[in-house]
């Protein structure tokens, strides 16, 4: 359990700041301590739907429409599908790789500009069929990040709405995913995971506004593609079985 906080806390640090951290870095970060999919996911929406609610209250005025019902149309009921099949069937995949391509698909991302202009502008033109392979992709891995990411940036230029469309899109595939969980499985969640959420809240509250206001674009993309290069690295190792964890 120590160990558990130890990741929910760092990574609600880094979700105040920048709108994610909390699934892209935890759900490897809990992977690679031997965790299972259902318990990781237990474990980290909680809090995440604590912080992106905090960060959307003060904004909520402000949630852009439009975006919001056609991530609602195309791309929630698809993670519906894909995690129910996931828990329903009990499927055996290798998370690990699949984890690995999307933080290394989110690094190429933040570190080539060409790629992210590339990116940006396939979603611009293809924007209803990317929420789709956005919502299959969140439901089974939980990485959906890196593509809401691309999202996000391809809607808006400020800091600022992108951070609302991240927190709000985050606070609904969390909402859904532990509804999801709940009906499939529920004996995964304990009271501690609520003690979790408040200690999230506490961070941010405590925290992300100050760290927000004082941090750097540049800072943001060398520290997230350093971790993400890293993870991506530690991941293909662990699904390669070159890892002491089961």
């Amino acid at each position: 359990m120590f160990t558990t906080a130890i990741v929910v806390l760092v990574f609600s640090a880094i979700q105040s700041l920048f709108g994610m951290g909390l699934l892209v870095f935890g759900t490897p970060t809990m992977l690679l301590l031997g965790n299972d999919f259902s318990f990781t996911l237990a474990t980290l929406l909680p809090p995440s739907i604590t912080i992106s609610s905090l960060q959307l209250f003060k904004d909520r005025d402000n949630i852009d429409r439009k975006m919001a019902m056609n991530f609602i149309i195309f791309c929630l009921p698809f993670v519906v599908l894909s995690l129910s099949y996931y828990l329903y069937a009990q499927v055996k995949l290798k998370l690990e790789f699949g984890i690995a391509i999307f933080l290394i698909l989110s690094l190429l991302l933040r570190t080539v500009p060409s790629f992210e202009k590339k990116m940006q502008e396939v979603v611009l033109k293809f924007q209803k069929p990317f929420l789709v392979i956005m919502g299959v992709v969140h439901g089974f891995t939980n990485m959906g990040g890196a593509l809401l990411s691309v999202f996000s940036s391809s809607q808006y230029t400020s800091k600022e709405k992108v951070l609302n469309c991240v927190a709000f899109c985050y606070l609904f595939f969390a909402t859904i995913q532990i509804i999801v969980l709940a009906i499939f499985q529920p004996e995964v969640f304990s009271i501690d995971i609520l003690l979790l959420s408040l200690a999230a809240a506490t961070i941010y509250l405590t925290l992300g506004k100050f760290l927000f206001t004082n941090t750097s674009q540049n800072f943001y993309k060398n520290l997230f593609s350093g971790f993400m290069l890293i993870y991506a690295i530690l991941l293909v190792i662990k699904g390669l079985g070159l890892m002491p964890y089961k």
